[in-house]
């Protein structure tokens, strides 16, 4: 009973803005990785990497951050993708334009 006490404890440590900080920090982690990985030609290596960043997010942030960095990683998928296929010139585009 005692460690389910401590446990309770130990998970209010983090503040609203810590456990967002979390997220933010993961997938920005994890976009950092997956663009050395993609420099050194590992193929694919997004959706792995993405995934553990929102593990990160959801388990030290609980539901708020960990939609925040669901939201931050699929927005990063895209734009990675983005410049991977057209370059900077078309994302220039999609964000100037809407479309």
């Amino acid at each position: 009973m005692s460690r389910i006490v401590a446990l309770s404890n130990s998970l209010r440590l983090f503040s609203g803005v810590t456990r967002y900080g979390i997220a933010i920090v993961s997938v920005a982690g994890a976009s950092a990785v997956a663009s050395l990985l993609q420099h050194f030609g590992v193929r694919d290596p997004l959706a792995s990497i993405f995934l553990a960043a929102l593990a990160v997010s959801f388990w030290y942030g609980r539901t708020g951050p960990g939609v925040l960095g669901m939201v931050l990683a699929t927005w990063g998928l895209n734009v990675s993708s983005i410049l991977r296929v057209g370059g900077f010139i078309s994302l220039l585009m999609i964000v100037t334009t809407g479309t």
